[in-house]
């Protein structure tokens, strides 16, 4: 079990990491990714790290008895 909740965490550092990367791509380069193809490949990329974070946190906050349920 800890072992998991490692994994987890550490899945959730990289997602993070990957957004603060993004972001400062996004922010130092922003005026060429609005003309260019890379613009809607890095939204979906972050809405991605996203997604990750979020079914992180809901593993982490299920109780027993949910985990039954399902």
């Amino acid at each position: 079990m800890n072992t998991w909740v490692v994994v987890v965490r550490s899945g959730m550092w990289f997602a993070f990491s990957c957004l603060e990367i993004l972001f400062f791509i996004a922010t130092h380069l922003l005026h060429d990714l609005l003309n260019n193809f890379e613009f809607p490949i890095l939204i979906w990329v972050i809405v991605k790290c996203l997604h990750l974070q979020l079914e992180d946190y809901v593993a982490l906050t299920k109780t027993p008895l949910e985990e039954n349920r399902s």
